[in-house]
């Protein structure tokens, strides 16, 4: 048995202070492995994993610790090949600071360099790599972007500054919110704590400029270490990965891969990860979070903050849902979003504070990394959070947040998603001693966290927390919801069986997560590879069995494509190709399509983003009805023997018996009928946009499984739009004429024969668009004159030429960048009407669209599309105004938006005189900032 080395290992900040014994070779210690709390010395061992036929242990038996009880030489030391070696940094029985070193060969490779989340000592043993065992590294490798991740890699950069750092293109954008963020967060702390920074700025600068992007699926050189990486899509946030790393002992390939965060479970922003095509690791280093429980149906989990939020509005309180930045923020964005539009939620403002604000900017710029909805939504509005309904806003600084506390119902995400501080430990601190109000929490909760606090709490252990260094009682209720984006134990021992490892590393993990998971591995049929459960601070080592591998097939530059780019016309070659060799049977990835195409390592992230748009719009492909990031060939007509027209589509009659079992009278279909040349199925709903918001699942029911695809009339039923808004109308009051229907601008106006309350007007309206889709307009004998002719004009481009719709988007931003802030388009969607596709522009009112109609007239000659001004004033964002523009002393009680007047009225307890020189420069600013009336009374 090879030697163990023992190294005693001060703190990072006492890198100078090392010792290195050694002990007798083969002798046991009863304490192996014995890591102190992270960040105090501890033990590192040089361990050599047995094919131990014994259960693991919990307490540190044969198989958990990875030691066997024998004392013969291992096969690697008999056959003196080099073994291939892990050393934990951090991260291995813990939460937090994931940080691990590669050994293969000559080549030395870090694996992520996160930070723990609370406690003294927050960073990896990075005094390791400077020791003369380690003698460095050559590259790092990052799986995701979460601090606890990449939170240390600032600090790491300045003492290798010259070392490649590989990750995601998408995980790059993040890492550069967060570090950005970071530095405010330490500069905030030095001004208030005297704590010294971490970092500096330039030094996260500098980082960045190091910083590799490497796109999904392709096989990478790793520096000059002899090694490859690859990495593969692992389900846990945007640009998440698992990491494929290859290289060579002695002429034979060793592979090890690193799970990172994974998630098997599809969210509403990212598919779940899929068992990696090709790569069979020797020894599987993978998360354990929840490697001791199982999660509820998200769908259940979905539903049950649904009706928390339902209630708590109902009951006017607010819902506070704190949230980690990146992936959970966003998923309850698109998840009340969804709500919001399927009616199962009343309209109620959702406020985005924090820095989940740039972090959704970061996900809108990432479609082909995301599912279909999430593309469609990105392709459509630009910013999937704040762009699609008005409900749903940012706030746009910190100043905002007691508007907010003291204003109407609402429902905020924020973060941090620990209550740790940022935005949501300032709301919480209002919110929790309230007992009309709310907080839910959706994720992972840290043992010395004000969140784990407050589930305490309401679990009836105490009545009291500190939040921001404040004590607050609580009062308001509390709920947790199992909305995890890591997988739970049973999750992870079937992508470990689909993996099929030849050995086995649970790590990122605490408490008896490990060897919970580790036992259910044993049960399930595992007993076959060796476990191990590393402690931080130690070092397993393998030997290496597979015999160098040829790899004819993965040559740079072997794609059947001939150089040619993958275009819609080359894409119908490519079809042809996997028909006529055996793939019409079979699902392809992204990755596998690209392979094939260009030859591995012959593509980068642009054609990735590419292909993903070309086979949303294919007529050869079609997605996986369960998986969203695989495809299958379509099923073409003349594949099929004439005799047999009918035997890959259902018949007609039993085709329309599914639409009467699935889409009833609540849906409003009106008419159906099918095209047998095509096998099209055509629907026609009252209102398509609602009926495709609300049953789209039915729809996809309807056709699924039968061969056919399905068509829907995107043109609502007129005769209807009108009848539901006669409906909406009050009893007592009667139109002078027909409605007016403009389908182009989605709204319906109807002129009544007399004035009607506002509050009537707004209920009427709001009832319209939760049946149609459509916006009402009432006009009444005292409505002020409107801009409406200016509304509905077209800036018509004279150039033909269109821009791509995200670069159109962001042509507008950079015309607007210099207007006032509440002057900028704050949405911009694409929409289509009789004439085509245009773009409209939603203003804070149409009356501040209309004071720049000629910068409008510019953006649609530059982007190339015609652009309209939204005829709907933003309400929610104009009462916030008005709110922050009263001071404080005038008591503010109640503001009210009177959208037919262009007025908005406020109610003030103390305020001075209504003809002072004070009330009128308040007035004066509001019209100047909305292009409404600001009226003031006490």
């Amino acid at each position: 048995m090879p030697s163990r080395i023992r190294r005693s290992i001060a703190h990072p900040k006492e890198v100078e202070k090392e010792m290195i014994d050694e002990d007798i070779p083969g002798e046991e210690e009863a304490s192996s492995g014995d890591a102190s709390s992270p960040g105090a010395p501890y033990t590192v061992q040089r361990r050599v994993p047995e094919r131990a036929s014994h259960p693991p242990s919990s307490s540190g038996g044969p198989v958990a610790g990875g030691l066997g009880s024998s004392h013969f030489p291992s096969l690697s030391a008999i056959m003196n090949i080099q073994p291939m070696r892990i050393t934990f940094l951090g991260g291995g029985d813990e939460i937090g600071a994931s940080s691990a070193i590669v050994e293969m060969g000559s080549g030395r490779v870090l694996v992520d360099c996160g930070i723990r989340m609370s406690g003294e000592h927050r960073l990896p043993d990075l005094a390791a790599l400077t020791s003369p065992e380690f003698g460095g590294i050559d590259a790092v490798i990052v799986t995701h972007a979460h601090l606890d991740h990449t939170g240390a890699l600032p600090i790491l950069h300045q003492h290798f500054p010259g070392i490649p750092i590989y990750m995601t293109g998408p995980t790059r954008a993040l890492v550069e919110v967060l570090l950005r963020d970071s530095i405010n967060v330490m500069k905030g702390k030095l001004e208030s704590e005297g704590e010294f920074p971490l970092y500096s700025a330039s030094a996260v600068e500098s980082l960045l400029e190091r910083i590799i992007p490497v796109p999904f699926g392709s096989r990478t050189e790793i520096g000059r270490t002899g090694m490859t990486a690859t990495w593969f899509p692992a389900g846990h946030i945007l640009g998440a990965s698992s990491v494929g790393i290859e290289g060579v002992e002695q002429g034979r390939t060793a592979r090890i891969m690193f799970s990172g965060d994974i998630s098997v479970t599809d969210q509403l922003t990212v598919p779940g990860m899929l068992p990696p095509t090709g790569f069979r690791p020797d020894v599987l280093v993978i998360e354990s979070t929840y490697g001791d429980r199982l999660h509820s149906p998200r769908q259940l989990e979905e539903q049950r903050l649904i009706e928390m939020v339902a209630g708590i509005i109902e009951r006017k309180g607010k819902l506070l849902i704190p949230a980690f930045a990146i992936g959970r923020a966003q998923e309850v964005a698109l998840m009340l979003l969804r709500a919001f539009r399927r009616g199962r939620l009343a309209r109620f403002p959702v406020y985005i504070d924090g820095m989940v604000r740039f972090v959704c900017a970061v996900y809108s710029s990432f479609p082909a990394h995301q599912t279909p909805y999430a593309r469609r939504l990105i392709q459509k509005h630009g910013n999937p959070f704040f762009n699609v309904i008005d409900e749903i806003q940012p706030v746009p600084s910190p100043k905002e947040r007691d508007a907010i506390l003291h204003g109407p119902p609402c429902c905020i995400i924020a973060s941090s998603g620990m209550l740790t501080g940022g935005a949501s430990a300032y709301y919480a601190q209002t919110i929790v001693q309230d007992e009309r109000h709310g907080i839910a929490i959706t994720g992972y909760q840290d043992e010395e966290s004000p969140g784990r606090r407050l589930l305490e709490l309401a679990e009836g252990e105490t009545n009291q927390i500190v939040i921001a260094g404040r004590t607050v009682e609580v009062k308001c209720r509390v709920q947790k919801y199992a909305l995890s984006a890591h997988a739970d134990a049973q999750e992870i021992a079937g992508l470990i069986e689909a993996i099929n490892p030849r050995e086995i590393v649970l790590v990122h993990g605490e408490g008896g997560a490990r060897s919970a998971l580790a036992e259910l591995l044993w049960r399930s049929g595992s007993r076959r590879r060796p476990i191990h459960l590393p402690k931080t601070g130690e070092t397993l080592q393998f030997g290496v069995s597979r015999r160098l591998m040829k790899r004819f097939a993965h040559r740079a530059g072997a794609g059947i494509g001939g150089g040619a780019p993958l275009t819609s016309e080359t894409l119908s070659q490519l079809a042809e190709h996997l028909r006529t060799h055996g793939g019409a049977q079979r699902a392809f990835s992204t990755i596998e399509l690209l392979d094939l195409w260009y030859g591995v390592q012959a593509w980068d992230e642009s054609h990735y983003a590419s292909l993903v748009q070309l086979l949303d719009d294919a007529d050869d492909f079609r997605r996986h009805p369960s998986r969203p990031h695989l495809y299958r060939l379509r099923r073409r007509r003349e594949d099929e023997p004439e005799e047999s027209p009918t035997m890959l589509f259902a018949e007609p009659n039993e085709l329309l018996a599914r639409v009467d079992r699935f889409l009833g009278p609540q849906t409003g279909l009106y008419k159906r009928g099918y095209d047998l040349t095509t096998h099209q199925l055509r629907l026609s709903f009252e209102f398509p946009r609602v009926a495709r918001e609300r049953y789209g699942d039915l729809i996809e029911k309807v056709v699924a499984g039968t061969g056919w695809t399905v068509i829907i009339n995107e043109t609502p039923h007129q005769g209807r739009l009108a009848e539901v808004a006669l409906e909406c109308l009050p009893s007592d009051v009667a139109p002078t004429k027909a409605p007016a229907i403009h389908l182009d601008r989605e709204e319906v106006v109807i002129t009544l024969d007399k004035a009607v309350p506002e509050e009537q007007i707004e209920r009427a309206a709001a009832q319209f668009r939760e049946t149609t889709g459509f916006a009402l307009v009432i006009k009444t004998p005292n409505t002020a004159p409107t801009a409406d002719v200016e509304t509905g004009k077209t800036f018509v481009p004279d150039a033909p030429e269109r821009m791509e719709i995200n670069a159109a988007y962001r042509a507008i931003d950079d015309l607007f960048a210099h207007q006032p802030e509440t002057w900028r388009p704050y949405k911009k969607s694409l929409k289509s009407g009789s004439d085509g596709p245009f773009i409209e522009l939603a203003f804070i009112s149409p009356e501040i669209g209309v004071r720049q109609g000629e910068l409008i007239a510019r953006a649609a000659a530059r982007v190339g599309y015609p652009l309209r001004i939204k005829p709907e004033p933003n309400q929610i964002v104009m009462l916030t105004l008005a709110r922050k523009l009263i001071p404080p002393e005038w008591q503010l009680l109640k503001p009210s938006l009177f959208k037919e007047q262009k007025t908005v009225r406020v109610k003030c307890k103390t305020p001075p005189p209504i003809d002072s020189e004070a009330v009128r420069s308040v007035q004066e600013q509001f019209e100047e900032m909305t292009g409404f009336t600001l009226e003031i009374s006490r």
